[in-house]
């Protein structure tokens, strides 16, 4: 669970990965699929994304929008011997939209049972038609 299914390299990937689950659930076997909503962007300021922090660590997102993925930079401080030390890293993620997610679904022959949002994540059940 997670937002995993995006980290996939492309929509053709993913494409794939239903299509697999398909052929490997028997018929009635359920499939759970938790991804982030890029269907919205982010502008501005709301493009950061505080993710964690305690005391001595600092995680933050950025976002940058295109058609096809999303470029995440994660900008990490830690204190370490009283000092602030940042690394920051970036990577893509497929921009895989709900109602692609649910064509996909339909295409390969799951119903889906159940589709909720929370938190901008949403979490999807599937049964294998």
């Amino acid at each position: 669970m997670g937002d995993t299914i995006a980290h996939l390299g492309s929509k053709k990937w993913v494409r794939e990965f239903v299509n697999l689950c398909s052929e490997n659930l028997e018929k009635g076997g359920k499939l759970a699929l938790s991804f982030r909503d890029y269907s919205i962007e982010l502008k501005g300021n709301d493009r950061f994304i505080p993710v964690k922090s305690d005391e001595s660590k600092i995680l933050t997102c950025f976002l940058e929008y295109s058609p096809e993925y999303v470029k995440v930079t994660d900008i990490f401080y830690e204190k370490i011997n009283g000092k602030w030390l940042q690394s920051v890293s970036s990577y893509d993620k497929t921009r895989i939209l709900p109602e692609e997610i649910e064509t996909l679904l339909k295409q390969y022959g799951f119903e889906i049972v159940s589709n909720e949002i929370m938190s901008r994540m949403i979490y999807l059940t599937a049964i294998k038609s």
